[in-house]
């Protein structure tokens, strides 16, 4: 008789490690791809007011569909932002400020200017 080989069920450390490690930088999750869609329609809702005028409809339909459209607008964008947090929220609505367009942009803690102190 030949013994049969026990199979015995093994852990993989591998998966139960990495089900721990947060992810990564660059990666999405989904509650932000959530917020950055929602900040995007906003942006679409918003352009869709300058249609409005162009409608065969009478004045009271328009004021009512501009009403909806400019508070559907407004609250996306807040809740998307309010969903990202407060220091995403204002890096991204810098980039939409005219005023600071032509400004240097400020160099944030522990950032260097690409000069290494062996570099001579």
């Amino acid at each position: 008789m030949t013994k049969e080989p026990v199979i015995t069920k093994s852990t993989n450390a591998l998966s139960d490690a990495s089900a721990e490690i947060p992810p990564t930088a660059g990666a999405f999750s989904q509650k932000q791809t959530l917020a950055w869609a929602m900040v995007a329609s906003s942006f679409v809702l918003y352009a869709s007011l300058f249609f409005i005028p162009f409608l065969s409809w009478g004045a009271r339909p328009k004021l009512m569909l501009f009403g909806i459209l400019f508070v559907a607008s407004e609250v996306t964008f807040w809740v998307g932002g309010w969903i990202l947090g407060k220091e995403v929220f204002q890096r991204y609505k810098a980039y939409f400020n005219p005023l600071s367009w032509w400004k240097r942009p400020q160099k944030h803690e522990g950032e260097t200017d690409g000069q290494h102190k062996g570099d001579g």
